[in-house]
C-alpha cells in the first residue's frame, strides 16, 4: 500500500475530493476503502444503496463507487437515481462489477454510470479513474459556475441598460418640460456638452472659493468685465446680483466652489459650480421654477431672478455637484429684449 501511496501527490497538492464506497460486502468495502484511502482521497462507506443515497443528500459526497449488486437497491438503481435528480446528477459515478458480459456494461451506461471497474478490482487503475473523473468533475462545475457568473453579469449589464434608458428618458422629458417652461431659456446639459460651452472664452478669469468673504470678488470681477464688454449699468447691476446669488449658493451645500468669467461672442459669460450633494433631476421642475420652493439642496430664490435677467442659463446637476452656466448678451437689443420680455410673459399667463 505505500509503494502505492508513494506513485501519486500528496493530499495537499490536489484536491482530491469525498468518495463513497458502497458495497454489502465487508471485505471488498474495506479493501477498496483502503486504497482510496491510499490515494489520499477523504472516504466514506456505505452497505447498500439506500443507506448510500441518504448520505449523497446529505452533500457529503463527490463520487460514488458502488457495486453492481447488492441487496434492496442495487449500484445500477443507486446510480440512476443520483443521475436523474436535478441537484445530484453532476457527481461521478464508477459501478464495480463481477459481470464482464456485454449487456450488463451496456446497462450501466444506460443507468447513467459514468464508468466501469471489472472485479477483481487493479487498484492503479481505481485511482487513476477516480481522480480523472474528479479532475472532470471539477472542470464541469468550474464552467457551470462561469457560465451562471456570465448569465448573473449579463443581466445586471440588462437592468443597468434598462435603468439607464428610462433615467434618459425621464431627464430628457426634463430636459422639454424645463425648456419650454422659461421660452428656451433653461438649459439641462450632460458635462460632456457643459464642457463644450466652456471652450473658446477670451478675457477669462477663474477663482477658487472657500467662503463667503469672496463673493464680493467674484461681484468685482463680474462687473470690471461687463464694463469692458460694453453692457449698460442697470443690466450690468442685474448680472451682478445673479452672480452673487449662484455663488452664494454653491458656498451653501459645497466645501470648494469654482468661478469663472469670460467673453464669447458677444456675451458674457459666468460659470459656478460646487462639489455639494446635487439636485434629484425629479425636483428640478420645482427647484428652478416655482418660486419660494426650498430643499436642502435647492438653488434658492435666486433662480428665478437669474431665468428672468439672463439670455441663458445652462444647469449640470448630479452626485459630484452642481454647475450653473450663466449667458447674456454684453449690448443688449431694446427691441429684442422687449419680444423676449414679451414671450417669457405669454409663457407665464399659459
Amino acid at each position: 500500500m505505500n509503494d502505492l501511496a508513494a506513485r501519486y501527490p500528496t493530499s495537499t497538492e490536489i484536491s482530491l475530493g469525498r468518495i463513497l464506497v458502497v458495497d454489502d460486502n465487508p471485505i471488498s468495502r474495506t479493501v477498496l476503502d483502503r486504497v482510496l484511502q491510499a490515494g489520499f482521497h477523504s472516504t466514506h462507506t456505505a452497505t447498500d444503496g439506500n443507506q448510500a443515497w441518504d448520505m449523497v443528500m446529505r452533500g457529503e459526497v463527490d463520487l460514488v463507487v458502488a457495486d453492481f449488486r447488492m441487496p434492496g437497491m442495487n449500484g445500477f438503481e443507486l446510480c440512476q437515481r443520483i443521475k436523474t435528480h436535478p441537484d445530484y446528477h453532476l457527481i461521478p459515478v464508477i459501478i464495480v462489477t463481477a459481470a464482464d458480459d456485454v449487456a450488463s456494461r451496456i446497462s450501466a451506461f444506460e443507468h447513467g454510470a459514468d464508468d466501469i471497474l471489472p472485479k477483481p478490482v487493479i487498484n492503479e487503475e481505481l485511482l487513476a479513474r477516480v481522480r480523472n473523473l474528479i479532475r472532470f468533475s471539477e472542470l464541469v462545475n468550474q464552467q457551470l459556475e462561469m457560465e451562471l457568473s456570465k448569465a448573473n453579469l449579463q443581466r445586471e449589464l440588462a437592468i443597468a441598460k434598462l435603468n439607464q434608458e428610462q433615467e434618459e428618458t425621464r431627464n430628457r422629458l426634463y430636459h422639454d418640460v424645463l425648456f419650454a417652461a422659461t421660452g428656451g431659456t433653461l438649459q439641462l446639459m450632460e458635462p460632456t456638452t457643459l464642457a463644450e460651452h466652456l471652450e473658446g472664452w477670451t478675457e477669462v478669469t477663474s477663482l477658487e472659493l472657500a467662503d463667503n468673504s469672496q463673493i464680493a470678488e467674484t461681484r468685482r470681477l463680474t462687473e470690471e468685465l461687463a464694463l469692458k464688454c460694453g453692457m449698460g449699468e442697470e443690466c450690468i447691476g442685474d448680472v451682478v446680483l445673479c452672480v452673487s446669488e449662484a455663488v452664494t449658493n454653491a458656498l451653501k451645500f459645497g466645501k470648494k466652489v469654482h468661478f469663472r468669467c469670460g467673453l464669447h461672442n458677444g456675451h458674457i459669460q459666468l460659470y459656478v459650480q460646487d462639489d455639494g450633494p446635487g439636485l434629484e433631476h425629479s425636483m428640478l421642475p420645482q427647484v428652478t421654477l416655482q418660486k419660494g420652493f426650498s430643499t436642502h439642496s435647492s438653488l434658492g430664490m435666486g433662480f428665478s431672478l437669474m431665468l428672468e435677467t439672463m439670455d441663458k442659463v445652462g444647469l449640470c446637476t448630479g452626485s459630484s455637484g452642481t454647475a450653473v452656466l450663466l449667458s447674456k448678451q454684453c449690448v443688449v437689443d431694446d427691441e429684442l429684449e422687449l419680444d423676449r420680455f414679451l414671450d417669457r410673459f405669454s409663457v407665464t399667463l399659459d
